[in-house]
């Protein structure tokens, strides 16, 4: 999507800041499974481990105490050795998915290769997910979403036509859906004068 990335100088130091669009973005308490497991497959899950990401999200937030196949209710996480409750409801903030039986911070925040000849273990999936806005296929907005988002919703085929659209500036599918949004994420970091603190 669409990140500006302003650096600004004040006084002796700098702070910088960066605008993301949340409405580009798959909802967590709305996306299906078949949503859900499009983005962690595409970012690099094995599917085994996507299977039990996706049943485990799905038992989190529904209101029961039943296992989906591959998920996790209360008995998994109280055993665990810091033990917690399963949600049973809405997640209220995306980082609420490292909480879920099968996510690890890896998955979250992407890994990094360990050798320069290695490629990227996971990409980034925490960029993907929001709990902003309705979460309706038609409210993502096609202007500013991950071609990754794209495709969960929307389908590859119609995704690479919204992406070569907005590469190429011109009009056409990705101008049929939602294209104006109303929830951002600022990101905002100030800097001493030496950048030793931010």
């Amino acid at each position: 999507g669409i990140q500006p990335n302003r650096k600004v100088d004040l006084g002796r130091g700098k702070f910088e800041y960066t605008l993301t669009d949340e409405e580009g973005k798959l909802n967590l308490n709305t996306a299906t499974p078949e949503q859900l497991r499009i983005i962690f497959q595409n970012a690099g899950v094995e599917s085994e481990d996507a299977d039990i990401i996706v049943d485990s999200i799905q038992d989190w937030r529904d209101t029961d105490d039943l296992h989906m196949l591959n998920g996790a209710e209360d008995d998994y996480y109280e055993s665990l050795d810091r033990p917690y409750s399963c949600k049973d409801g809405p997640f209220e903030l995306k980082e609420e998915l490292l909480l879920v039986k099968g996510m690890t911070p890896e998955i979250f925040f992407g890994s990094a290769p360990a050798k320069e000849d290695e490629e990227v273990t996971y990409q980034r999936i925490g960029d993907y997910f929001t709990t902003f806005g309705t979460g309706t296929v038609s409210d993502i907005n096609r202007q500013t979403a991950s071609q990754a988002v794209l495709e969960a919703v929307l389908g590859p085929v119609e995704a690479n036509l919204i992406i070569t659209q907005r590469k190429e500036g011109v009009s056409g599918t990705a101008q049929s859906g939602k294209t104006v949004s109303e929830f951002f994420n600022i990101l905002s970091t100030g800097f001493n004068g030496d950048g030793t603190i931010k």
